[in-house]
């Protein structure tokens, strides 16, 4: 009979305290991206329109695209990041809404505005529907959700108690 040695199991690394700011300003710009992808647009209309020699009425359509592909993104985004997980999505989601930005910069006409504004959103959605971490999830888990600091004392908690 042999002796099998059985390997040590390998505990998860604590938090570093350096990462800590780093993971702060990542939530905080996902969670923002959407919100501010809608509200930096607002002030400039009206030399967006010049710009673009169309009315100011015109250019304000880049909003109600921006808000509708946004919406159903959402929808679409659920079930991708149940296949996928959330890493792939929201790192699609900043490239996505990055490409969709320099689109928008580099646009000479309302229809390409219109094009890089939908991109924007196509990523936008993906990032803020995925940056908690717990919301609807986290309530699947058996616990309330409400973001990954309650995730992760709600995970941490757990392996106490199985310990």
């Amino acid at each position: 009979m042999t002796d099998q040695a059985i390997p040590p199991t390998v505990a998860a690394s604590p938090v570093q305290a350096g990462s800590i700011p780093l993971q702060i300003a990542v939530l905080a710009a996902l969670a923002a991206m959407g919100t501010l992808a809608t509200n930096i647009l607002l002030p400039s209309l009206p030399q967006i329109a010049a710009s673009l020699q169309v009315s100011t009425a015109s250019v304000t359509a880049s909003i109600t695209v921006f808000l509708a592909v946004f919406a159903l993104g959402q929808l679409a985004v659920g079930p991708i990041s149940d296949r996928y997980g959330r890493r792939v999505p929201v790192l699609a989601g900043f490239v996505i809404f990055i490409a969709g930005s320099i689109w928008c910069g580099l646009a000479s006409d309302l229809t390409g505005l219109l094009i890089g504004r939908v991109i924007q959103a196509a990523g936008a959605c993906a990032t803020s529907v995925l940056w908690g971490g717990g919301g609807a999830r986290g309530a699947r888990r058996g616990g309330r959700g409400g973001g990954p600091a309650r995730v992760r004392a709600r995970d941490a908690g757990a392996r106490r108690r199985t310990r």
